[in-house]
């Protein structure tokens, strides 16, 4: 590619099915399928959806509003809950189901939640079938605390700010 070369657009989709998904990258230029195929193993990306369902889901659960609530947190709507990705560990089982693990946080007096993480604390889902499979509970442990914000009114103004950075490539 050189300056004022066309830049091909392309968009990859993903359809997932019961028993495994399809990938798909279109052409936005031309408006056709490029490829496409069928994926038996592995798990697409999560979508908008699926986070807010982890969500309620977890929100729902009586042994995770236990957990939140040995904790002291008795509003749990103020607790953000971020599904992640377990991984795939080649158990057939889990290949028909969509798992995902959840981690807590309590961001009480800062903009910046990942901060503040609920220790101990995790739920594991199936988004398929809808349900918290597990709530692990290892045990109460303190909320960090002091600051975790990055902007001026948190850390101060650096006196030695860092060097300017600096790119070369050879020729």
């Amino acid at each position: 590619w050189k300056l004022g070369d066309p830049i091909s657009r392309r968009a990859e989709v993903f359809l997932l099915q019961a028993s495994g998904f399809q990938r798909y990258i279109l052409s936005l230029d031309t408006n056709s399928i490029e490829s496409m195929g069928y994926v038996k193993q592995g798990q697409p990306p999560f979508v908008a959806g699926e986070y807010l369902a982890a969500t309620g889901l977890v929100r729902q659960d009586p042994d995770w509003i236990a957990a939140i609530k040995k904790r002291g947190i008795q509003d749990i709507n103020k607790v953000i809950n971020i599904p992640f990705s377990v991984g795939h560990f080649g158990d057939p089982t889990d290949q028909q189901k969509r798992l995902t693990r959840v981690a807590s946080y309590y961001p009480a007096d800062t903009p910046n939640y990942w901060g503040r993480p609920i220790g101990g604390l995790s739920a594991l889902l199936d988004l398929k079938a809808k349900k918290v499979i597990d709530v692990i509970d290892t045990g109460v442990t303190p909320i960090p605390g002091g600051t975790v914000d990055f902007d001026t009114a948190s850390v101060g103004v650096r006196e030695n700010p860092a060097n300017a950075i600096s790119y070369s490539q050879p020729k």
